[in-house]
């Protein structure tokens, strides 16, 4: 772990800025253009996360009853703008502000991290001089194309390249090994551990289209350790094309379903009962953090969940175009962070305060 360098706070912005290559890893960027690499945040201040110092404050005003005015120290410093928070917010907020005055304004940015980045961080390491990369925060930028043209602009102006991913990214990466994705069901709950593959499920599975065949579909339920209701409920939920809601408009239904859970909408529409509800419940956690109890059924329906063919939605409703799948790396969200740090600070050594 590199030794952490300190400087003033009013060093942290000083908006002496230049033109930033399109570029996947920025440590990459820097070494190209010749700046010390140690400079870059994650290498100057080492392993990154909550580290200790940055939950002392908050954990003291939650559990002793603390006061953030105990500790005040006079530095005589004078700013241009303070922004609260070092996530991709106030790195936008400070840029924006930086771009649309003057370049030689004095930013403070404040943050409980000794470094940028708020949830859209990376874990990065050195081993045996290879680089080890993966997101410790948000792990995507989702959909770009659908940005408001101010964003699209930001990362533009960074020199954010995404079609460079579609060079670096093995598309095919599952297809050429055999892989596809499979059912496990635990004899705890189903009786007898077991494998199934290629059960349909949702929409972004690697083999979606083969999956969700009828002949596939009425294959696959004959091999998964459930009851025959629960098979045919099953089966239904993929090919029924109901529409449930036919006097509603497209923006009624979307209002609606955001106002029932996906579990609800299941049970009460689809009428299916617990074990079919089962198969889905978790199915979105890695996303949402919560089970399909607590994911609003238009939510579902955006994460590729089944059950709504009927509806009327069309699947770019369904966020399911390749751009949307494709920016899934360990670094874009940080790699735009990154971005603006060093658009924005001087080329001296800088941490957070």
């Amino acid at each position: 772990m590199k030794k952490k360098l300190s400087i003033t706070r009013r060093d942290f912005i000083n908006g002496v800025s230049y033109g930033l290559a399109a570029s996947v890893a920025p440590i990459d960027f820097l070494k190209a253009k010749n700046i010390d690499p140690f400079k870059y945040p994650p290498a100057l201040t080492g392993i990154r996360g909550n580290h200790p110092g940055s939950f002392d404050h908050a954990h003291r005003l939650a559990l002793a009853g603390g006061n953030f005015l105990e500790e005040i120290i006079d530095l005589g410093e004078s700013n241009d703008l303070i922004v609260v928070g070092g996530g991709i917010s106030g790195l936008s907020a400070a840029y924006f502000y930086q771009e649309r005055t003057a370049l030689n304004q004095n930013i403070l940015i404040l943050d409980n991290h000794d470094d940028f980045g708020g949830h859209a961080k990376r874990n990065e390491f050195q081993v045996d001089g290879r680089e080890i990369l993966t997101y410790g925060g948000s792990q995507s930028i989702e959909s770009p194309s659908y940005y408001e043209e101010v964003s699209k602009k930001l990362m533009a102006d960074l020199g954010i390249d995404f079609q460079k991913f579609y060079t670096a990214y093995d598309f095919d990466y599952f297809k050429n090994r055999g892989l596809t994705s499979s059912f496990f069901f635990n004899k705890e709950t189903y009786g007898e551990n077991k494998i199934v593959r290629n059960v349909p499920n949702y929409r972004y599975d690697i083999n979606h289209k083969n999956n969700t065949k009828p002949e596939n579909i009425k294959k696959v339920v004959k091999e998964m350790p459930i009851s025959d209701k629960s098979k045919d409920e099953f089966t239904r939920l993929f090919l029924d094309k109901t529409d449930f809601f036919p006097e509603m408009t497209l923006e009624e239904k979307f209002y609606h379903l955001e106002n029932m859970s996906y579990e609800e909408y299941l049970r009460k529409y689809h009428k299916v009962g617990d074990e079919v509800v089962g198969l889905f419940h978790t199915m979105l956690w890695s996303l949402w953090g919560v089970g399909t109890e607590s994911i609003p059924a238009f939510g579902a329906f955006s994460d590729g969940l089944p059950g709504f063919s009927g509806l009327g939605f069309t699947e770019d409703e369904g966020t399911t175009e390749p751009e949307n799948e494709m920016y899934d790396i360990s670094t874009y969200d940080e790699t735009i962070e990154g971005f603006m740090s060093k658009n924005e600070v001087s080329d001296e050594p800088y941490i957070f305060h």
